[in-house]
């Protein structure tokens, strides 16, 4: 389980957390237009390595906080 938020984005976009080591999804996570600060919370799997990626559609800051972890 994790927060996550897009700080400051330069452009209007989204972001997309997703398991490292798996195909990317179609769906977005948080949603942003520039200059916002927009948090979420994800839930999401642990994937290769123990990772989990995240994809940004435009430059952004990203601040992610993990809340827990299920077994």
């Amino acid at each position: 389980m994790l927060n996550v938020t897009a700080v400051t984005p330069a452009a209007a976009g989204y972001l997309t957390v997703y398991p490292c080591g798996t195909t990317k999804p179609l769906a977005s996570n948080v949603n942003y237009v520039a200059g916002q600060v927009v948090p979420n919370a994800v839930l999401v799997k642990i994937g290769t390595a123990g990772k989990v990626c995240i994809y940004t559609s435009a430059a952004t800051h990203i601040v992610t906080d993990v809340n827990g972890y299920v077994k």
